[in-house]
């Protein structure tokens, strides 16, 4: 994944596009760039200068919005995604996006959220962990459990916390015994859920 470039300009032009969709309610599919640059005051050859298209400007902010889990140690961000998700949600309203627009969206949300789970997995990895299953494998349960429970967690079904808990207790142990057993993620586990370290 390649480092995303955050200038005054791309933010202009995803707060534009943040408000048309969650001030102004409109849908995502019927948004056109005329109206993102009308919203944001910029000139239509400046958005095309940033970004292709809309979706482009959305993987823009899909990803500066994983720049805020910059200072969460990788190992809390695994064993604890849901609360991690709720504290970091304000950035881009993911539950929102992922279940209420139409299939070209949820197909570059998918897309997006396979990166992550990649990078996260293989980053495990790289400072000590190891996966008991294949990191391919990993990826697409991982995160089709993560949409699971994302779901019921946006349908009031289910506490992050909740959420946490059950992927750690049932999945973790059972699919990444030796992740969750070893001396680093008990060292992660500081305290009670919420008082996560934001800067450790």
């Amino acid at each position: 994944m390649k480092p995303i470039k955050v200038t005054h300009t791309n933010l202009l032009l995803w707060n534009s596009l943040r408000d048309l969709v969650f001030l102004d309610n409109k849908d995502f599919e019927r948004i056109t760039v005329n109206d993102i640059c009308k919203r944001a005051t910029v000139h239509r050859s400046t958005f095309y200068n940033h970004f292709q298209d809309k979706y482009d400007l959305f993987t823009f902010g899909y990803r500066y919005y994983l720049l805020q889990k910059n200072n969460i140690a990788i190992e809390k961000q695994f064993f604890y995604p849901f609360t991690i998700y709720k504290m970091l949600n304000e950035q881009i309203h993911l539950h929102f996006f992922h279940f209420n627009y139409g299939d070209s969206l949820h197909a570059l949300i998918y897309k997006l959220q396979r990166e992550e789970m990649g990078r996260m997995l293989k980053r495990l990895v790289e400072v000590g962990y190891h996966l008991e299953i294949d990191v391919h494998i990993a990826v697409d349960l991982f995160l089709s459990i993560h949409m699971t429970f994302s779901e019921q967690i946006e349908n009031g079904l289910l506490k992050d916390e909740e959420a946490d808990e059950i992927f750690q207790k049932f999945l973790c142990k059972s699919l990444v015994k030796k992740i969750y057993k070893s001396e680093k993620v008990k060292k992660a586990k500081i305290g009670k859920v919420k008082g996560l370290d934001m800067d450790n």
